[in-house]
């Protein structure tokens, strides 16, 4: 298996640096692991981008009263 750090993996994707840092200590990339102060992503990996879920509320033009 081929894997790749986070500098090759960000200009596969087009995610930022720290996007995909966080992901990696969140423990949220499979197969990824830390050699020394490396990280090691699986080259194969797609990562799916996920939305916060909507918040149901007051509308933007509702008033409290």
């Amino acid at each position: 298996m081929q894997y790749l750090g986070i500098k090759e993996f960000a200009e596969k994707t087009g995610w930022s640096h720290e996007g995909i840092r966080k992901l990696l200590l969140a423990g949220r990339v499979p197969g990824a692991q830390r050699v020394g102060t490396v990280w090691a992503i699986p080259a194969d990996y797609v990562p799916v981008r996920q939305r916060a879920p909507f918040k149901k509320g007051l509308g933007r033009y509702q008033s409290r009263g």
